[in-house]
């Protein structure tokens, strides 16, 4: 009990705390989320992701298995989602909030505060390294699966294939990639610049995720919606323990990979269900559900991995 306590108080208060007061700010002052995110994803993060990758000692086949893990899961609940939402009955546009809700999951402005926060110290740098390929995978999946299950297949693959070279953290990877094989050294002011950058992604990202949940509320009454928070918080992370097991995957990467499994439902799938006139409602209360929820859930993972 007194380590679940710790875990409350010292990982997950802090970020909560952030959380309420985006939340709080967003109240008063009404400010442009869509900016606030678009910082994160075209500045922040890519300098997040080049400077983890550029200092990382992660091999080659380490990175692929990553992915093939984060690849195998997403499949896996998709599946599962769909299956889940085809029993129950959905109209066409909560069906696709559905499978969404359960699929993608929010490893920028919530996963990367949690590993930074769980993993302090000595092992925090591979640890955030192994999360940057993770959130680099489920990004590009949030880009082409769930983005055609959104638009129920309106994108085009020419517009698919656009919408993810847009993407900054592909040129992010791709250049830490290079500096590192190459052992290329970065001019000391760049290096502090990108350092500085990158510190700034936890607090802005729990900010945001704090003024996003401002503008939801939640209707209780739907039992759909504790079938997805289940499928997101608990399921979610058996499937990727089995998956660990299955791969072999062991130590911190496999603690990294499982914790990030239990992050709550991405905002994005919001976002996505507003851009393509879907059921944005029903998506916003998963969004704050299983965020609110995670404090429990995510405890107790925290617990009995790490």
């Amino acid at each position: 009990m007194a380590n679940l306590l710790y875990i409350l108080s010292h990982i997950l208060l802090p970020i909560f705390l952030q959380i309420i007061i985006g939340y709080g700010v967003q109240k008063k002052l009404k400010l442009d989320i869509s900016t606030l995110t678009k910082i994160q994803l075209y500045v922040l993060i890519p300098a997040l992701i080049f400077v983890k990758l550029y200092s990382s000692a992660l091999e080659g086949s380490l990175i692929w298995k990553i992915v093939l893990f984060t690849v195998v899961l997403f499949v896996i609940l998709f599946i599962l989602s769909i299956i889940l939402a085809k029993l129950m009955g959905f109209t066409k546009k909560k069906e696709k909030a559905f499978i969404n809700a359960i699929t993608l999951r929010n490893q920028g402005n919530y996963g990367i505060p949690l590993i930074t926060l769980v993993f302090a110290g000595e092992m925090g740098a591979t640890a955030l390294a192994i999360h940057m390929v993770v959130l680099f995978t489920t990004n590009l999946l949030l880009n082409t699966v769930g983005l055609y299950n959104a638009s129920s297949g309106t994108y085009s693959f020419k517009e698919t294939v656009i919408k993810i070279i847009r993407l900054p953290m592909i040129y992010a990877i791709i250049i830490g990639f290079i500096f590192r094989g190459f052992a290329i050294k970065l001019y000391e002011p760049i290096e502090t610049t990108m350092d500085i950058m990158s510190m700034g992604v936890v607090p802005l990202a729990l900010f945001t995720l704090g003024a996003q949940l401002s503008e939801t509320r939640i209707k209780l009454s739907d039992i759909s919606l504790s079938i997805a928070t289940f499928g997101r918080l608990i399921l979610s992370p058996l499937v990727a323990f089995g998956l660990v097991k299955l791969f072999g995957i062991e130590g911190i990467m496999a603690q990294v990979l499982i914790l990030g499994a239990a992050a709550p439902t991405a905002v994005n799938s919001v976002l996505l269900s507003i851009e393509f006139d879907g059921d944005y409602e029903y998506a916003s209360q998963i969004v704050m559900l299983t965020t609110i929820l995670s404090i429990v859930t995510v405890s107790i993972i925290i617990q009995l991995i790490v």
